[in-house]
């Protein structure tokens, strides 16, 4: 991490990343006796690093484990973090082993049960993870209690699922590298959630904790490291290889290739999990935020205008993980969203 922020010119000229924004709730891990949730209008320490955690939900949230009306007072005084999930209790270890004294968790700095707190706050979520120090990407297990600091390996698997945006090259390079590592990454639970696309894409370093091994990933490099063998091997990536939404300047990407990518990028998304599908569309967009700031596009529930015509054509493609058809209104029927 202090390699990628002294020396990749890449990860640091985030200009978002250099701001001076921060969520407007962070959770102060400081003091391990003495957890917290501050208003960061609050926070006066020169240090405004923070940590973002990225992790799977499910429906084992406890109440402990979520900031509502009723509990934002005690919260704000005191957080019980054994009464918290595991994953989250694991995320302020880390987070605090790091020498970062702020985490953002969406549980505990989003008021669960005021619905115009939770607008407002998934309206800044692109600047949450874009502006973030580092995402911890919490890829062991699919529900919040079943923690992510773990040891065990598994066997090499061959690895047959979309890669979403990364574009083909990079697949085939991963896959040519190193198979029985890229497996545990890219089948871990949070492919598989909604929300957890643009938490990636959009964040300048993430650190994966899969079921064999760490894995950090900025715009310039990923490093792997393996339990018991703490020497990293680094993959360093040309820049044309690289992700287009993590590595490529934008500027240099042709208006017609950003088509494509929000295809490509669609068709996994598409596939994801959501435990409220109203949330379709919100989950994503952040990453459509970017596009329509950097390159001026109009968008519209999923689509863009400068391209409506080839947006409108999307199709189903009979999948057997597609399982269920959400009946409750969640995007213009002519989106493909719907």
């Amino acid at each position: 991490i202090q390699n990628c922020l002294e020396n990749h010119k890449t990860c640091n000229r985030n200009p978002q990343e250099n701001s001076s924004f921060l969520p407007t709730r962070l959770v102060d891990v400081q003091c391990p006796s003495s957890i917290r949730l501050l208003n960061s209008s609050a926070i006066v320490d020169p240090d405004r690093r923070y940590v973002a955690l990225s992790y799977c939900w499910s429906d084992s949230m406890p109440e402990s484990g979520r900031t509502t009306l009723s509990s934002l007072a005690v919260h704000q005084h005191e957080i019980n973090a054994k009464k918290l999930p595991k994953t989250l209790q694991e995320a302020l270890e880390v987070t605090r082993s790091l020498s970062i004294r702020y985490i953002w968790i969406d549980a505990l700095c989003i008021i669960q049960d005021d619905e115009i707190d939770r607008e407002r706050e998934i309206e800044t979520m692109a600047q949450v993870y874009s502006c973030a120090t580092l995402t911890i990407a919490a890829g062991v297990s699919s529900h919040c209690d079943g923690g992510f600091l773990v040891t065990k390996r598994s066997p090499s698997r061959i690895l047959s699922m979309w890669f979403g945006s990364w574009p083909e090259e990079l697949t085939r390079l991963l896959l040519t590298v190193s198979p029985a590592w890229t497996g545990p990454l890219f089948s871990n639970p949070l492919f598989k959630r909604g929300w957890t696309l643009q938490e990636r894409e959009l964040s300048v370093r993430v650190l994966h904790f899969t079921s064999t091994n760490v894995i950090f990933e900025c715009r310039e490099a990923v490093n792997r490291y393996e339990p018991g063998d703490w020497r990293h091997r680094m993959l360093d990536f040309e820049d044309s290889r690289k992700s287009p939404w993590r590595g490529r300047s934008m500027k240099r990407i042709a208006i017609a290739d950003w088509h494509v990518i929000w295809w490509r990028t669609v068709r996994d998304y598409s596939r994801r999990r959501f435990t409220d599908p109203s949330d379709m569309l919100p989950a994503i967009a952040g990453l459509a935020d970017v596009i329509e700031k950097r390159l001026g596009w109009s968008y519209r529930a999923g689509l863009w205008m400068e391209n409506l015509a080839f947006d409108l054509l999307w199709q189903v493609v009979r999948d057997a993980r597609v399982t269920e058809v959400v009946d409750a209104y969640v995007a213009p029927s002519w989106s493909w969203a719907s």
